[in-house]
């Protein structure tokens, strides 16, 4: 349903795995397991304030927004979850979460359209498939 009507899926590596319909970056956003999903939504809400906040940093243009956004940074969500994470689960964990950041949530119609156009095509070859028995 969320893919009808315009909203990307927030899902993990399994659920692509596990469903290869919706294995397509235009209609899927990726979180790491580990992360719970209201923890993966603040992030995507929060966007780059979530990232560690510099007394220096005036290269970006919300600095001002940032410095009163009250929410936790990257980094200080990525601790809550380190106890229970060692070596290498860690640094995928970490970049997982940056990388979903970077994609973000906002999806173009077009791109949703673009997807529904070829699950169409793949859905009529099949029941065409089925009707002549192939």
């Amino acid at each position: 349903m969320a893919i009808q009507c315009n909203v990307p899926l927030l899902v993990t590596r399994r659920f692509r795995s596990s469903y290869v319909y919706a294995a397509d970056d235009r209609v899927t956003l990726v979180r790491p397991q580990a992360l719970r999903e209201i923890h993966a939504i603040q992030i995507l809400r929060a966007g780059t304030s979530l990232f560690p906040r510099s007394e220096n940093d005036t290269s970006s243009p919300s600095k001002a927004k940032r410095q009163h956004d009250p929410s936790i940074t990257v980094d200080e969500l990525i601790r809550q979850y380190e106890p229970k994470m060692h070596g290498r689960a860690r640094h995928e964990f970490q970049a997982d979460v940056r990388q979903m950041l970077l994609k973000g949530w906002e999806r173009s119609n077009e791109e949703f359209a673009a997807f529904k156009e070829s699950m169409w095509n793949k859905n009529e070859q099949v029941g065409l498939r089925m009707l002549e028995d192939r």
